[in-house]
């Protein structure tokens, strides 16, 4: 099946001809254009690819949860798949495909037995962050920090707060919003879900504190960082807490 997408640097209907040659089973187009093999005419391509998206997520007996953050959400998603998938039947965004359109075209190659799925969400301009959610409708959320990154279509980093805190907003009341404790500007988003927090400052669900570069100790429990550093530790920290939540076995997680 081929659906051809205008985008700023190339226009998937300019490869129509060729694509008719290796006998596609169908195109899906918003134009109208003569061609031999089936065509499905629709109003809009990226809408049609969202709508077929939310029902496969419906289909999905999965929880669903969703990673943003100005920086490190794709480490983050990694990191949380491969302790997850451990014990889990697990799915995740491919590489860091996290826009409106990669992000769902990456979903569709979920499947029925995946009890969870990792959904990385980015953004470059208002309202994304919130477009994906609609499409993915997230049980849980973790916000990784709020920083410039992106800043360009923004008027300011509390902009990016808004923008990012889309997720929280997005979340039903039984979801879970989990919270990074030192970072300000998430602790001030709302949101109608349970908060559950973590941190290496105040008294946040999950106390994090760093024995030395490559130990990290998380509430009463002690952890080998698979590298050393604080980004390192805050990834793991925001992890071990998603992990946690979702009822992986504790000592799972430190093994991993």
């Amino acid at each position: 099946v081929f659906i051809p997408i205008s985008g700023e640097k190339f226009n998937g209907y300019d490869y129509i001809s060729e694509i008719c040659k290796n006998n596609p089973s169908l195109i899906i187009s918003e134009k109208d254009i003569e061609i031999e093999p089936p065509l499905l005419k629709v109003k809009n391509n990226r809408e049609f690819i969202r709508e077929i998206v939310g029902l496969w997520r419906k289909k999905l007996d999965t929880k669903i949860i969703g990673i943003t953050g100005s920086n490190g959400k794709t480490t983050t998603k990694d990191l949380a798949y491969h302790v997850i998938s451990a014990t889990l039947d697990c799915f995740k965004t491919d590489k860091n495909y996290n826009t409106v359109l990669s992000s769902s075209l990456s979903f569709l190659s979920a499947k029925q037995s995946q009890n969870v799925a990792l959904i990385e969400m980015g953004t470059n301009q208002p309202g994304e962050i919130k477009s994906i959610c609609e499409v993915f409708q997230p049980n849980i959320g973790l916000i990784t920090n709020i920083s410039n990154a992106h800043i360009e279509n923004f008027n300011s980093i509390n902009d990016i707060a808004k923008e990012k805190g889309n997720l929280f907003n997005c979340l039903p009341k039984d979801g879970i919003a989990i919270i990074n404790n030192d970072d300000p500007l998430i602790n001030k988003l709302q949101t109608n879900a349970k908060k559950v927090s973590y941190g290496f400052e105040g008294n946040p669900n999950y106390f994090g504190y760093l024995n030395n570069d490559d130990q990290l100790t998380i509430n009463n429990t002690s952890i080998c960082l698979p590298s050393s550093g604080i980004i390192m530790a805050q990834n793991i920290l925001a992890v071990f807490a998603l992990a946690d939540i979702i009822g992986i076995p504790e000592n799972y997680i430190i093994e991993k």
